[in-house]
This record gives C-alpha cells, sequence and structure tokens, in this order.
C-alpha cells in the first residue's frame, strides 16, 4: 500500500494550528489517514467550479482538498468553518 503525501500551503497550516484543540487533533488525525485512503467513505466529491476536490464534514467545519495520482499527493486546499456558499468561493 502507498502512502500520499501531504501538501498544504502555509495559510492552511495556520488555519490548522489556529483550531480549537479537540478540533484540531481531530483534523491532523484525519489528514493523516487521508494518506493512506484519500477517498474515504466520508468524503464527498464537490461539483461544478469545484469538481476533483472532495469535502470532509465536521460539524460546521470543513475539510477541502484534491488528489494528485500522477505524484500521490493529498493537496488540502481549505480548512475552516462553513459559514454559507462563500466559503468555497475563494478555493480555485
Amino acid at each position: 500500500m502507498k502512502l500520499y503525501q501531504l501538501d498544504m500551503d502555509e495559510q492552511v497550516r495556520r488555519d490548522i494550528d489556529r483550531l480549537p484543540g479537540n478540533l484540531r487533533q481531530r483534523v491532523k488525525r484525519i489528514l493523516q489517514e487521508l494518506r493512506r485512503n484519500p477517498r474515504p467513505p466520508v468524503a464527498e466529491d464537490l461539483h461544478d467550479k469545484l469538481a476533483g476536490h472532495y469535502k470532509i464534514k465536521l460539524g460546521d467545519w470543513r475539510i477541502v482538498y484534491r488528489i494528485d495520482d500522477d505524484i500521490v499527493t493529498v493537496i488540502v486546499v481549505k480548512v475552516g468553518k462553513k459559514s454559507g456558499p462563500e466559503f468555497y468561493q475563494a478555493i480555485n
């Protein structure tokens, strides 16, 4: 079984570090699990402009990522509290 690499920009890392303690640990655990299985049953495909991206819901919080199977990498695009449709607007 191959392990996927995790890739995220510095802003996503800071957003994760600012999460409340119990949620931060949960997010980090999920990200590590994505290395083994980037398409778990709880991940939902996004559509339209965000086709190719996945989201994992944690109550009001979301982890949004995409997968590059060619370079065996999970790219974490955004982690944060969903406050409406504008949450997804900043994702490209």
